[in-house]
């Protein structure tokens, strides 16, 4: 029984950090910091929609300075273009939006070229980085009951 858990632990663990890769990346490749959605920008687009750009301010390195952004990125950290929907839609974005406190992600030395937030509207199939990370504790727990087994023997 203890190796059974033992080998689930190792298998859980690795399942887990490779779905939260996105954010052991984030947390090591770039500053996190807290911004604010500025305001939601809806253009017309094809097919009666709008297209919808998200601006956004976050505080830079040097105090008291502030940058605007408006690059978004899915759950793995991959640049995604700017949504299309629905006039009702880009609506209650525009109502909801504006003032919400996000976080910014830049790499230190691109603070301005860099930036780019996670897309509030992006889909989000799959599992998300923050399951991986708990996959990745749930699998350290097995290991230590797993371990704890075999010492009992």
């Amino acid at each position: 029984m203890a190796r059974l858990l033992i080998v689930i632990s190792l298998f859980v663990s690795l399942v887990g950090l490779v779905i939260a890769w996105p954010l052991v990346r984030a947390a090591v490749q770039f500053r996190p910091v807290r911004g604010e959605v500025l305001d939601v920008i809806t253009v017309p687009a094809d097919n009666g929609r709008v297209r919808v750009i998200i601006a956004y301010e976050y505080p830079l390195p040097t105090p008291g300075e502030r940058a605007i952004g408006y690059t978004l990125t899915d759950e793995r950290l991959q640049p995604v273009p700017d949504p299309e929907m629905d006039a009702q839609q880009a609506e209650s974005l525009r109502r909801n939006l504006p003032g919400r406190a996000v976080r910014i992600y830049y790499e230190v030395n691109r603070p301005i070229d860099s930036a780019f937030m996670l897309s509030p509207v992006s889909d989000k199939g799959g599992l998300r980085a923050e399951h991986g990370a708990l996959m990745v504790l749930i699998g350290i727990a097995f290991s230590i009951i797993g371990q704890l087994a075999r010492m009992r023997r």
